[in-house]
Parts: structure tokens; sequence; C-alpha cells
């Protein structure tokens, strides 16, 4: 029995051992972190493979377009949606462009890698063509006037409530090699190539807060897109994408709030049509036989063109005046100088009402037709080009930020609406943030 005790006790020790190791093999692998972690300091997406994005080879109708996509929240590609039509011919020729839309001045960017604040400035279309094949720069541009006469609307756009809620018409053009950073819009997107080919790398906005931190006044992500660091965001490793291949004469339809980078390749030139949430009228839509396949978007309003008229709605004071040295202050606080002058604004002010001096009442502001505020637009807008400047009063600013700032919602509604509340003021650049409304109410 002594033997056998013995014998058992130096078992033991093997035993522990062995039982250990078992254990040992029965615990999850450790996580990976950092240096460790899929795609660590490689280009965006090398994480893990991508999902497919679907693509539909027909022009779908508005209710099925509706239905099938928006409501979903699906992006989806629309291939050779654009194919066959003049403005793909057109648009394609840089001969073209020059002799129809040379003076038109336009947005280009210093750096075709996007930083969010690279130097931005308004040069014409003929100059832009004269460098862009040889210079590191990217137009991005609101579409000038004379190119949405010819700028082609699909006919799901084109009933059910889409033409009344355009929002913003982009151009971005360059000549390859494009890079932007990781963000969201808050409006829906139907992007559309006119030649070269483009990569979209899509993320559904529900793993916002796997991905990390996000810079929300703006709506991206300060990551780099050609070497992440998985170290500051381990989270990334975990969240699935999508591909969206965009070859030219197609368009991508891309939901409100999903989050995307986007690359391009060879002479890339886009057209891109933001337009806010609103519910479907399917009634707008019959007969069906009666909407043609395409119309110019320069027949519709674009709500962005009304952008004064909501700065000013939101710089009324309690007696419901704005007063000029209120815009002035307003348009210039961002600014590292001031780019408007009071006598500039005195001239805004003369086109909305006539020798009102330097006050504005309410009414006057809400009863002005569209068109005053087209003109004041392009206005102010041939002013951000570069003229005059003068030293800053010495008036205390107003706090509102009147450079990009819109209202969201209904315009037969805005005289509903707290223009103070910041839920219906947003900032409606390349990267806005606004309150969405829920896929079932579209």
């Amino acid at each position: 029995l002594h033997h056998t005790h013995s014998e058992d006790h130096k078992m033991r020790p093997l035993f522990l051992v062995l039982l250990l190791s078992f254990l040992q093999l029965l615990r999850p692998p450790p996580r990976c972190h950092g240096a460790d972690l899929p795609g660590h300091m490689q280009p965006l997406g090398s994480h893990r493979p991508p999902e497919s994005v679907p693509r539909l080879t027909h022009i779908p109708s508005a209710e099925e377009f509706h239905e099938n996509w928006e409501k979903a929240g699906q992006p989806v590609v629309l291939e050779g949606l654009l194919k066959g039509t003049e403005v793909l011919r057109n648009w394609q020729q840089d001969d073209y462009l020059r002799a129809q839309f040379g003076e038109d001045k336009l947005h280009v960017e210093q750096g075709k890698k996007e930083n969010s604040s690279g130097a931005v400035y308004f040069i014409s279309m003929a100059e832009f063509l004269d460098r862009y094949l040889k210079e590191d720069i990217y137009m991005v541009s609101d579409m000038p006037e004379a190119m949405r006469k010819e700028w082609p609307l699909p006919k799901f756009l084109l009933c059910g409530g889409y033409t009344q809620h355009l929002m913003f018409v982009y151009l971005w053009f360059s000549s390859g090699g494009t890079r932007s950073i990781l963000h969201s819009d808050s409006y829906e997107n139907l992007h559309c190539l006119v030649s070269g080919r483009k990569e979209f790398l899509l993320i559904e906005p529900k793993y916002t807060e796997t991905i990390g931190p996000e810079l929300q006044e703006f709506g991206f992500y300060p990551i780099d897109v050609d070497s992440v660091n998985m170290t500051a965001r381990p989270g990334l490793a975990e969240v699935p994408w999508h591909k969206a291949t965009v070859n030219e004469g197609d368009c991508l339809y891309l939901p409100y709030n999903w989050i995307h980078q986007v690359r391009s390749y060879d002479r890339n030139f886009g057209v891109n049509v933001w337009w806010m949430q609103f519910k479907f009228n399917i009634e707008e839509c019959s007969p069906s036989h009666m909407i043609p396949d395409f119309a110019p978007v320069g027949d519709f309003l674009v709500l962005a063109e009304l952008q004064i008229k909501y700065v000013l709605q939101a710089l009324a004071r309690d007696d419901g005046t704005v007063h000029v040295e209120d815009l002035y202050h307003a348009m210039n606080e961002n600014a590292s100088e001031p780019w408007v002058t009071l006598q500039n604004v005195r001239e805004v002010f003369e086109m909305i009402d006539p020798g009102c001096g330097d006050i504005l009442h309410s009414k006057k502001i809400d009863s002005t037709p569209y068109e005053i505020y087209k003109k004041a637009h392009d206005y102010i807008m041939d002013i951000n080009a570069g003229e005059e400047q003068v030293d800053n009063p010495d008036e205390e600013s107003h706090p509102f930020d009147a450079d990009y700032l819109y209202f969201d919602g209904d315009l037969d509604e805005a005289e509903d609406y707290d223009f103070e509340d910041p839920e219906h003021i947003t900032e409606g650049g390349r990267h806005s943030r606004v309150p969405s409304r829920p896929r079932d109410e579209l």
C-alpha cells in the first residue's frame, strides 16, 4: 500500500500538467491588438474581404427605386444608367467643356488626397482644364447653372417628391488618383460617373460606434485611408464593408448616413445629386408612361440656392428684424479675414427689399421669391471668387455661422420651425450632419 501511495504521489504533477494543458486548449485565442490586427498600417479595407453591392441593369420606376432601395436603406449600382446620353458623350471631351462652360467659376481643392483642411479657391473651368492633368488639384464644386441645363435626372427621381427636395448638385473632376476621407453625409445621394472609375468603400451606419470616436460636427473620421493605424481603432477590425465599383455611365445610389470612402482612377468626372429625406407620394407618379426617361436638373429648384433666406431667418432678432451687421458678422465669423464687406451685404439687402436701408423684416424675408434669393446667392458666390475685403468692425460677432446653414424640413413648413433650435440648423457642405427621418417614414 505504501508503494502504491508513493506512485500516486509521483503521478500527481504529471496529471496536473496534462489537466492544465487541456484547459488551455479550451480557452479562446487571445484577441489581436495593434500590429497583430489585420490591415494594420495598410489601406482602408485591408482588414477583411468586402461584401458586394447589388447592381441593376435596368432603369427602375420611382416606386421600385423607393421601395426596394431608398426605403430599405440599401446601396445599389445602376449599371449604364447614362449610356447613350448626350451628356456622357459631350462631357467626356475637354474641348466641349471649355467651349460651353469655360468662363464658369468653380471651387477647386489643392491636393487630391482629401484632408478636410486643404486650400480651396475659385478658378474658371478653362483654367482648370489647362492645369488638372499636370497639377495636384481636384474640382469639388457646386454645378453652375449652365451645366444644370444639360445634366439629366433619371425618371425615378422625376416624381413622388424628389424634385421638390433637391439639395445640391456637385461636380467631382480630376485626373484620377483622388482619395476621400472616411465620412458620412446626411442627404440621399445619387453619384454618377461621366468618365473614369471609382471604388466606393461603404459601411453601414450601425457600425459608427464600433469604428470609434467620430468628429460629429463634420461627419468624418480622422483616419489615414492609405495607412490605417489599427492600434488607435481596434474596433475597425470587426467592421464588415461593401465595395461598389462605378464605371463611366454608371450611377451609385448611396443612402444617407452610410459611411464611405472613395478612390478615383483615370480622367475622372463625377456628378452627384443630394436630396433631403421626405415622405414619398406615389400618386405623383401616375400615369407612369407620361414620365420621361430623363429631364434636366436645371428645370427644378435646388434648395441650396435659398441658403441666404435660411441664414436671414436664423439671424432674426426678437423684434423680427435682421440688420446689415448681423449678416456681415455671421458670414465672416469663421474666416481668417473678412471676405464680404458691409457694402456687399447692403447690396444683398437691396436685392431683397429695395430701399430698406440697413434693416430687413421677417415678413419680407419670408415672402421674397426664389428668383431674388438665387440672384443674391450668385452675387455672394462671385464675391467668394475673390473680390474686395475690408477691416472687420468692432461690433461683437453673431453666434451663427452663415457659411453653410440650411433648413432641415419642407419649405412650406419653414414658418413653424424655431430656427435657433440646433436640431433645425446644420452645416450643409460636403460632410453634412442633420437629423434624419426613420426609413419607415420615407
